[in-house]
Formats: C-alpha cells, structure tokens, sequence
C-alpha cells in the first residue's frame, strides 16, 4: 500500500491492490471477502470497513488472556486426574479408626 497524497489535512489517498484491501479488512486474499466473492473487485468510493477488522483483532487479543487461564486449570485438572488415575483401584481404602 503506497500513499499517495492527502487531502483535508487528515486523510490519505492510497494506492493499493485488491489483496491488500482485503487484508487491511481482516482478510487472507480479496476473493474471499464475502461482498466480493460473486461481484468481482473493490469499486471507486466504496467503503472498507477497516474499523471492524481492529475490532475484530482486539477481542481477539483479549481472548487470549482467557484461553490462557482456561488452559492454565485446565492443566491442574489434567495433573489431578493423572494422580486419581495413577492410584491402584484394587488397593482398599483404609477403614477409619474406631472411636475409643
């Protein structure tokens, strides 16, 4: 993506191919962007939606906090299990001490 001027001292004029558009929209390549797929390429004044992608990528990264802490127990159940499963089930359990 090449820009190429800017006008209203805060916006850009940009040059960039159809796969570039697409990744900029959270895409791997621009025949997969859903509004493309059957309508051929990108038009002159249409709005990519470059606000949603960022969105996208955000709750993403705060997912990965949460998948951690998920996987993080999960390994403390794991190693419980391995534990209960380890122990001989034909071995009995000792009955408790009578009262005096």
């Amino acid at each position: 993506m090449k820009i190429l001027a800017t006008i209203n001292g805060g916006s850009y004029v940009v040059e960039a191919d159809a796969d570039e558009l697409a990744r900029v929209m959270g895409y791997d390549r621009a025949y997969i962007v859903p509004s493309h797929q059957n309508k051929g390429s990108f038009h002159v004044n249409e709005t990519v939606p470059v606000t949603e992608a960022f969105r996208r990528l955000g709750e993403l990264t705060s997912i990965r906090k949460d998948l951690r802490e998920t996987a993080a127990k999960l390994a403390a159940v794991s190693k419980r299990l391995d534990t209960i499963l380890a122990a001989d089930p034909l071995k009995p359990i000792a009955a408790p001490d009578p009262e005096p």
